[in-house]
């Protein structure tokens, strides 16, 4: 049974509460946050009512700052993906209310139930993962969007390492720097991502060694399309070719949340 995000965190933080979790970048540097000091935080939030901020450890790597954004769980305003809006909302889930997603006709609640179905539908699409090994996944862009909260949801509950990118239109920079295991994009962001690629596989090292071309990045195994539109034949021979799954959410995710009209996304 997948259980919700919010209590995955808590099972992350009894088991590996020293283990980075939320990265975010500042200027060249990029701060983290445990799960033991988001579990603390979410926890003092729900104790709080929910009016006082959230303090993070010493150990987390970072505090919290006015420039990570604001807003949470609770609908007021758009919130974009942020160490503060994550932990706001997952107290929001923590007191046992729903959250909101932006469909085409407005908000819609989501439930636990809805979350954990959207955990489910994504991780049907991955492939079983080596013991011991860690997911890791760029995320960008507005809380509210169904496929960012389903990719958080997901992302929560897999225990990933999730580097935060405050600016959607540095997101492909950061999964070069980062070299995911897992990439979320539109069609040009995936053009994008394989020429990065390309390079990097004609890098000196590789034509002295003379190696066979495997996962790009050294370990990028899936690529999520997020929008309807099919990846060019170019686009999709490489990724074929190199051993990475080519997977689309509207049509996933759809499934489990027909009401917000995600397929039309």
């Amino acid at each position: 049974m997948i259980c919700s995000p919010v209590q995955a965190l808590f099972d992350h933080a009894a088991r590996s509460p020293e283990e980075p979790w939320l990265f975010r970048r500042e200027g060249w540097n990029w701060r983290w946050v445990s799960f033991r000091a988001a579990a603390d935080a979410v926890l003092w939030s729900v104790s709080s009512g929910g009016g006082a901020p959230l303090p993070l450890g010493a150990g987390s790597g970072g505090t919290r700052g006015g420039g990570d954004g604001g807003g949470g769980g609770g609908g007021q305003g758009e919130a974009f993906l942020s160490i503060p809006s994550i932990l706001d909302d997952l107290a929001h889930q923590s007191a046992g209310r729903p959250v909101l997603v932006h469909g085409p006709s407005g908000p819609i609640e989501l439930t636990a139930d809805d979350l954990a179905a959207s955990v489910v539908s994504i991780a049907a699409l991955l492939p079983p993962t080596s013991l011991g090994q860690r997911e890791i996944l760029v995320l960008s862009g507005l809380l509210d969007a169904p496929m960012s909260r389903a990719l958080l949801s997901w992302g929560t509950v897999a225990g990933a390492a999730l580097l935060l990118e405050p600016d959607p239109a540095s997101a492909l920079g950061t999964a070069v720097w980062a070299r995911p295991t897992i990439f979320a994009g539109s069609v040009a962001e995936l053009a994008g991502l394989r020429i990065a690629a390309q390079r990097q596989g004609r890098g000196l090292l590789q034509r002295l060694l003379r190696r066979p071309p495997g996962l790009p990045f050294g370990r990028l195994h899936t690529v999520f399309v997020t929008e309807p539109g099919p990846l060019e034949s170019e686009d999709k021979a490489f990724w074929t070719r190199r051993g990475v799954a080519v997977r689309t959410l509207p049509g996933t995710l759809s499934r489990f949340l027909p009401q917000s009209g995600i397929a039309g996304i």
